[in-house]
């Protein structure tokens, strides 16, 4: 079926693109259509939409041609961007975390690394149970088979930590003006407490799809993971928390200055 689909993108026939999508139709129980985020079945047309054949459309259109049988899903994380035209929309599902029942599934099959089990923490404390970051830990684990967990865990980290840096400093050099960076850091800040859920809008554009935050189905925000975390809690802590101290001390300078001039004692 997909060579037939190249067959009729090559013929620019929107006739038989629909004649597909009928045939699709009758498969039934409900059937998807979906392209990764990766575009790994269909990556001979790119990551640009606006060059896709005509043949996507005929699913991807929400009004026209939405069956319950019949859909088009475009499966990605946040991380990664689509040129999508509106009228593909409605179809894009963002991919979030395992929860622990799904990781528990993966880590019980046969081609899970022994070694990730046996360092369970770890291996959720890099990867905040992200499939692309698991699947990306394991790759090097197998590149590089002489080398401990320890040693791997600890090059995986450096490597990811200098890329998300690159990220979150192009971002900081964006913010023009210092209520910007203020707004952003008192969004960290609640972040770090725990205590509230800053509004999203902080971060639209910035980290939550770029792989530093993650925007939940409740609407909270939660860390990439723990490298993501240690980014921006190092960041925050420079501009904030120094920030803070070093506020503390001119007023309690100031304020020695005045009781010495007063005679009295700091």
């Amino acid at each position: 079926m997909k060579h037939v689909v190249f067959y009729a993108h090559r013929r620019g026939d929107l006739v038989l693109c629909d004649e597909l999508r009928r045939n699709f139709m009758n498969m039934k129980p409900r059937n998807f259509l979906i392209v990764d985020e990766h575009n790994a079945l269909w990556q001979k047309f790119g990551s640009d939409t606006k060059t896709w054949l005509p043949f996507f459309e005929f699913y991807a259109d929400p009004i026209a041609h939405a069956t319950r049988y019949c859909k088009f899903v475009i499966a990605t994380s946040q991380l990664h961007q689509f040129k999508l035209p509106s009228g593909y929309v409605f179809s894009i599902q963002y991919v979030k975390p395992l929860s622990r029942e799904e990781f528990e599934i993966w880590e019980r099959l046969d081609d899970y690394p022994k070694i990730f089990r046996d360092n369970e923490s770890t291996v959720v404390d890099l990867t905040g149970f992200v499939p692309g970051m698991i699947a990306e830990l394991i790759g090097m684990s197998r590149s590089f088979p002489n080398l401990s967990f320890g040693e791997v865990a600890a090059r995986f980290y450096e490597e990811c930590y200098a890329d998300m840096q690159i990220v979150h400093s192009e971002y900081i050099k964006s913010l023009t003006h210092e209520v910007d960076k203020k707004q952003l850091y008192d969004g960290l800040h609640k972040l770090f407490r725990g205590r509230e859920t800053p509004a999203i809008t902080l971060f639209d554009g910035a980290y939550r799809d770029r792989g530093l935050l993650i925007a939940m189905n409740d609407g909270s925000l939660q860390f990439y993971n723990s490298i993501a975390c240690d980014i921006l809690y190092e960041s925050f802590s420079n501009y904030y928390v120094t920030k803070e101290r070093i506020l503390e001390l001119s007023k309690r300078f100031k304020e020695s200055q005045m009781a010495d001039a007063d005679g009295g004692e700091f």
